[in-house]
């Protein structure tokens, strides 16, 4: 059975950047083998929703958009984000009818998870 304690110290937390949806720390950690190195912490504010909507034909709505950082066109799943006091599937259905203009779709939640660092997203399935 693997050891599941945190091996690290926190010797220090610098918050650099703050907005309604997230803080970015610099934080410098000390590892138990007594090496130190410096972490950059992404501390989210909110949840993320993804919904897959399945159409009654068996079609998949996917939402097309520019994506900035990606310098791309991208082709995505329907998603956004909500305060961590919201309910996901109120979110999910909110996002959906700002992106697709339907939010008629019976809902399944089927997974949540973090996506990355702090971001806490919940997958749902809409019929």
């Amino acid at each position: 059975m693997s050891d599941r304690r945190n091996p690290w110290v926190t010797l220090s937390r610098e918050r650099r950047y703050e907005d309604r949806y997230l803080g970015l720390d610099l934080d410098q950690l000390r590892h138990e083998s007594g090496r130190e190195h410096p972490h950059v912490a992404l501390r989210f504010k909110v949840f993320g929703v993804a919904v897959l909507p399945v159409d009654p034909q068996g079609r998949v709505s996917l939402i097309g958009q520019y994506r900035y950082v990606l310098d791309r066109f991208t082709w995505e799943l329907p998603r956004g984000s909500g305060p961590v006091s919201d309910d996901a599937l109120a979110t999910a259905r909110r996002e959906l009818q700002e992106e697709t203009g339907d939010a008629s779709f019976l809902f399944l939640s089927f997974s949540f998870f973090f996506s990355f660092s702090l971001l806490f997203l919940h997958f749902l399935f809409g019929r």
